[in-house]
């Protein structure tokens, strides 16, 4: 995202900043990749100083010179997300090479991270992909991790983000009633190009709701397009074929408090 655009959303956010908890510099592919990065969370902390900032990352990048300068920002933690622990299940999933130089970059920054700002500040999120991940190698990666001394989770079930994981079978609502997740009205997703999406599940961006270069978030948010999602989402209206909720995981079907995964 454009640096111009990025301080117009912060700026709006400015104006709102008491119930604003949180950012999150990411959404759509790899954070690390934007070479602006450290300088954004920089301007963050500089109109909201007491918004929490949080990233995801995938870690590929990180080596020793670009952590040190996040760890140097007033960025407040970093999440790390691994989907495999040994190098041939990591290139499988990833499809990329070079497991040993990236495990190693990883774990060199998670001991700086602890040392230079403590145990909340990174954290080792190991995702379990059905047929690719077994039981005894999300074991190795808890005792690694966990013999580091880093903070650690495991995803059992991951999320088809909408059908859009192919190698994951998504569900298939008729009709839904609400949404279990925070993505739904506690956050708004907007993309590099400043697109709204409905959140962070449409990579095709099906449902875009406003555009924050031509409307104000407050406005997109408050919106008479957003809130005709809402009432497809809480079931008060019928959604059109193919309308992404209907075949998410976090959706609540009409006959279930919750779809399993």
């Amino acid at each position: 995202m454009e640096m111009s655009l990025f301080k117009r959303i912060i700026d709006e956010a400015f104006l709102f900043q008491k119930n604003v908890r949180q950012i999150m510099p990411y959404l759509m592919n790899e954070p690390l990749m934007d070479k602006t990065l450290v300088e954004k969370i920089h301007y963050i902390r500089h109109k909201i100083p007491d918004v929490n900032i949080h990233l995801v990352t995938n870690g590929i990048l990180l080596d020793k010179k670009l952590g040190e300068r996040l760890l140097s920002s007033p960025i407040n933690s970093i999440k790390i997300s691994m989907l495999g622990h040994r190098e041939k299940t990591y290139q499988k999933v990833m499809g990329v090479a070079g497991y040993p130089k990236i495990i190693k970059r990883i774990d060199r920054f998670t001991q700086m991270a602890l040392h230079q700002k403590g145990y909340d500040s990174v954290s080792i999120c190991f995702t379990k992909t059905p047929g690719f991940v077994s039981e005894s190698e999300i074991e190795e990666a808890s005792d690694f991790w966990k013999a580091r001394g880093v903070k650690y989770e495991i995803i059992n079930h991951p999320i088809s983000r909408g059908g859009n994981v192919k190698i994951l079978n998504a569900p298939h609502h008729e009709s839904i009633r609400g949404c279990n997740s925070i993505w739904r009205d506690k956050m708004i997703h907007i993309l590099f190009n400043g697109d709204v999406v409905l959140c962070c599940m449409d990579w095709r961006r099906k449902v875009i709701l406003g555009n924050v270069r031509s409307q104000s978030i407050e406005k997109i948010w408050n919106s008479k397009k957003y809130e005709a999602v809402r009432k497809i989402i809480s079931g008060e209206k019928k959604g059109w074929p193919g309308f992404i909720c209907y075949q998410c995981e976090e959706a609540v079907q009409k006959s279930s408090e919750k779809c399993p995964i």
